[in-house]
């Protein structure tokens, strides 16, 4: 089963996941690749995922996720991003934005696929899409480095 703190960040960060009609329509759609990359991996500064036994608890990840929405509502979208993926980054910001910690349980994050129309998972699937090409640098560096596992030597 996994963690809701890990859930509701990759629903963040990836984007795959909306629950809003309408959006963001005042964000900008001027912004620099360089602040939209830094804003979209942001939340991964407000919550701690390395450490397991200090995990964030539904009412702060909410925090941060409201925080988070309202970051990337002010910074907006680079030039040249898809209708498709502009009306995902809307959605996903404004779930955001309006996300309350009982959104956080695992029971409602695993019903949210169920909840979207064809057009919300395909316009959440080209923001995914977009976040990921555009960003993907600055997401693999803010990435946790994993421990190296011990070598096996085989036995004789």
């Amino acid at each position: 089963m996994k963690h809701p703190a890990l859930l509701a960040a990759s629903l963040v960060l990836i984007g795959g996941s909306t629950l809003a009609c309408g959006g963001s329509d005042g964000a900008p759609a001027e912004a620099s690749k360089d602040d939209f990359c830094k804003t979209q991996i942001s939340i991964m500064d407000d919550i701690d995922m390395t450490n397991p036994e200090q995990k964030p608890d539904e009412g702060e990840l909410a925090s941060a996720l409201q925080a988070w929405g309202k970051r990337m509502e002010k910074v907006g979208t680079p030039k040249g991003i898809s209708d498709d993926a502009r009306a995902g980054f809307e959605q996903i910001v404004e779930q955001a934005k309006d996300i309350d910690p009982e959104d956080l349980d695992k029971d409602n994050l695993s019903k949210l696929d169920e909840e979207l129309s064809g057009d919300d998972k395909k316009q959440g699937e080209a923001f995914a899409t977009y976040v990921t090409e555009t960003c993907a640098e600055m997401i693999q560096d803010q990435m946790p480095e994993l421990p190296e596992l011990p070598s096996e030597t085989p036995s004789s």
